[in-house]
């Protein structure tokens, strides 16, 4: 049991006439009241003092000191030998010893009472300084332990239940509990501020000796984020996961500058992640390697029944009005050998985690408007207008968030060719050639058969002609023959777009007279932009 000093009492008392008040005696009880409360002698609190206190000859306590219990407030009343009073004093509390260090605890003066790993009471009511959020330090029978509090709440006695700090508990030889100097409620703690070093797997040093469920830290990220599974450790402790708010993987580019990091007691949660920084697009993929021309290059090799791609990919799959964003890297499609001979489809599933996991499917998704369900077994159908996707199961079809991402030619058991659907399904190009009695086909590899709104030709002035300045464009259905009829025909499906025209002459309206003008096909460059024409 903890004891202090009392800080009256243990003076010489006098008389009137300023002798030794020989034969007086003080009276100690618990505070405001007339109930005896025991006091001692000594700094072990093992031996009482006697109740009264009878003064010797000196006018001093007889049997020595007077100490207090730790966490007690008392009343005294002094009297003279002849039992008359002379003087009370009350809400009398231990001090500690002259002996003083700088150190961020101070002796709360309650003696706390072991209720459980992560409770205890104490004496009176204690909400004041025992308040939600406060810091404190314990010392037990496995040494010193740290905590927050959660809850103070008084009835016959303040019950105090803490957050303990990482696996330490508090046990049967709890015996002190010390406050932090700063309140919760009066904040001026300076912000713990820190640079990182490393990409992805960061360090940074902000002067903490262990991780605190909601502390938060300010952190500037020198280098962005490239995977989904970064992680930090800070101060040389133990590398720890970081995540966005609702527990999803990060994507990449999340962390680039100033964030704010929280400790939730298993991973650092990012509070401001940086917003994506390409088009925000629905059900597709948003994001993975390219090669020189902006189209889709995400590796992959033939000749097993295995295709991995190489990379990270980000996703997003709507479900009416919510979407999930996932991110995979590496992703690899297994069992294609299973499907023999024929062509096999390269599908995500965005997990509610921020992860995404292969699928592969034998059927061509399905893009539509609306219409009833689908259920043949394995087919994915994707409602535009609604913004659901759907698989069916051979019964019913079951909401899915399912994203494509490429196809594959198999024969007998073996990949032979790999076609990457193009990011946000949607294919920019350019061509020398102009149209003409020859077709000119690209293989757009947009996922799916375009709207018409969807597709556009163009071509575009290289050097001035008809009337028309470099980088001047005009649509290829403005190009005429020569007896000013249709010339042109294009058409496009899920994989190609192609273009033909019935004469290699072209003529096209002057930009200045308006006048019909045979353009020079050197001048001209042929540009396809094909997107899928829905959100």
């Amino acid at each position: 049991m903890a004891v202090l000093f009392s800080p009256w009492g243990n003076q010489q008392f006098v008389d009137a006439n300023g002798n030794p008040l020989v034969g007086g005696k003080i009276m100690t009880y618990a505070a405001t009241s007339s109930t005896p409360l025991t006091t001692y002698v000594d700094a072990s609190g093992t031996v009482q003092q006697s109740n009264p206190i009878i003064l010797n000859s000196r006018g001093a306590p007889t049997l020595g000191e007077i100490w207090l219990t730790s966490g007690l407030l008392y009343k005294f009343q002094l009297f003279d030998a002849a039992n008359n009073l002379i003087d009370t004093v009350d809400n009398i509390s231990g001090v500690s010893g002259v002996t003083t260090a700088n150190d961020e605890w101070v002796d709360s003066g309650v003696t706390p009472v072991y209720v459980s790993a992560s409770s205890y009471t104490a004496i009176g009511d204690q909400t004041t300084q025992l308040h939600q959020g406060r810091r404190q330090k314990f010392q037990t029978t496995a040494g010193t332990v740290y905590g927050t509090i959660l809850t103070s709440v008084f009835t016959t006695l303040t019950t105090v239940t803490m957050q303990m700090d990482g696996a330490q508990v508090l046990d049967s030889g709890l015996s002190a509990v010390q406050n932090s100097i700063l309140r919760n409620n009066v904040w001026s703690l300076p912000m713990r501020i820190g640079t990182t070093s490393g990409t992805d797997t960061y360090t940074a040093n902000v002067g903490t000796l262990r991780y605190v469920i909601g502390e938060e830290y300010e952190l500037n990220f020198s280098n962005q984020n490239t995977t989904t599974s970064a992680t930090i450790a800070l101060d040389g402790l133990v590398q720890q996961s970081i995540t966005l708010q609702n527990g999803y993987s990060l994507y990449p580019g999340a962390l680039k500058g100033q964030h704010t990091l929280r400790w939730n007691g298993t991973a650092f949660t990012v509070m401001n992640p940086n917003q994506m920084s390409f088009p925000f697009r629905r059900q597709t993929v948003i994001y993975g390697p390219v090669d020189a021309n902006g189209l889709s290059s995400f590796g992959g090799a033939t000749g097993s029944g295995t295709v991995t791609m190489s990379g990270t990919l980000v996703a997003t799959a709507a479900n009416s009005n919510l979407d999930r964003i996932g991110t995979i890297t590496n992703a690899s499609w297994t069992g294609l050998a299973a499907i023999g001979t024929g062509a096999g489809y390269l599908n995500l599933t965005v997990n509610a985690d921020g992860t995404c996991t292969t699928v592969v499917r034998t059927l061509q998704a399905i893009y539509r408007n609306g219409g009833t369900d689908v259920i043949t077994n394995g087919q994915f159908v994707f409602n535009t207008q609604e913004m659901v996707g759907k698989v069916g199961n051979g019964t019913i079809a079951n909401q899915s968030y399912e994203v494509i991402v490429g196809e594959v030619g198999v024969t007998a058991g073996v990949v032979t060719t790999i076609s990457w659907y193009q990011l946000r399904n949607h294919y920019y190009a350019r061509d020398t050639g102009v149209p003409s009695t020859s077709r000119i086909t690209k293989n757009h590899l947009i996922g799916m058969t375009p709207r018409p709104t969807g597709v556009a030709i163009t071509l575009e002035c290289q050097s001035s002609d008809a009337g028309y300045s470099a980088l001047d464009q005009v649509p290829v259905v403005q190009f005429t023959s020569s007896g000013q009829g249709l010339a042109i025909a294009y058409s496009c499906d899920a994989k190609q777009v192609g273009i033909i025209s019935n004469t290699a002459s072209l003529f096209v309206a002057n930009k200045g007279t308006g006048s019909s003008t045979a353009y020079v096909a050197a001048n001209w460059d042929l540009l396809f932009d094909i997107d899928r024409g829905w959100a």
